[in-house]
């Protein structure tokens, strides 16, 4: 597990959930290490992270709070990872 106390450790969590340009905020105000399993939605709204990606960082959060390895973005260049279902021939 990357260590979370450093500021590069909590920039590669950051960029995992493609916030590293808010890891010197973070930093500053005291948001890493242990401190991250407490952070909150109104937290987060007050360290600027946009509202459509709040989610992602509390599921982040919660990934801490458990001890799981934090949950990572589906890359861009990945295919689809199923098929359409209207591509399927139906059961007869």
């Amino acid at each position: 597990m990357q260590d979370l106390d450093t500021r590069e450790g909590l920039c590669h969590w950051l960029a995992g959930l493609r916030l590293d340009h808010l890891a010197d905020t973070f930093f500053a105000e005291g948001w890493h290490g242990a401190r991250l399993a407490e952070l909150t939605r109104e937290d987060l709204a007050d360290l600027s992270v946009p509202k459509d990606q709040r989610g992602g960082v509390m599921l982040a959060v919660e990934a801490l709070r458990s001890g799981d390895a934090p949950p990572t973005l589906a890359d861009e260049r990945a295919p689809d990872y199923a098929p359409a279902l209207a591509a399927r021939p139906s059961p007869t």
